[in-house]
């Protein structure tokens, strides 16, 4: 009986031992990352991009986009890229009496890729 328990209790030791060795080499691996982890990181979308999205539902350019707001075919011709940053910000501030919504929620970089788009149309 005593033969038995020892067998048994150094089987048990056994395991543990085992058990432990085993986790500790899985603390030192890395962890794999799933697809989500390793996918290349969105691209910045660029100033033409950006007009699409944000503000061709008002203004248009060469016939395409909305009618609400000004053509801006030609606005370079007129504004500079900063003072189109500006306005982007802030567009009460240059017109008061305009119906166009401030954007100045949008990043720095993406106000700045929309008005040196705008800004090269000329």
């Amino acid at each position: 009986m005593r033969r038995t328990h020892a067998l048994i209790l150094l089987a048990a030791l056994f395991a543990l031992t085992a058990t432990t060795a085993c986790t500790k080499n899985d603390a030192n691996r890395p962890v794999e990352k799933s697809s989500e982890q390793t996918a290349a990181p969105a691209q910045k979308l660029t100033g033409e991009q950006l007009f699409k999205s944000k503000c061709a539902q008002c203004h248009k350019i060469k016939d395409q986009g909305g009618v609400v707001g000004p053509d801006l075919t030609a606005i370079a011709s007129r504004k500079d890229a900063a003072s189109l940053q500006d306005f982007i910000k802030d567009p009460k501030k240059q017109n008061p009496s305009t119906a166009m919504p401030s954007f100045a929620d949008l990043p720095a970089d993406d106000i700045k890729a929309i008005a040196d788009y705008l800004g090269s149309l000329k």
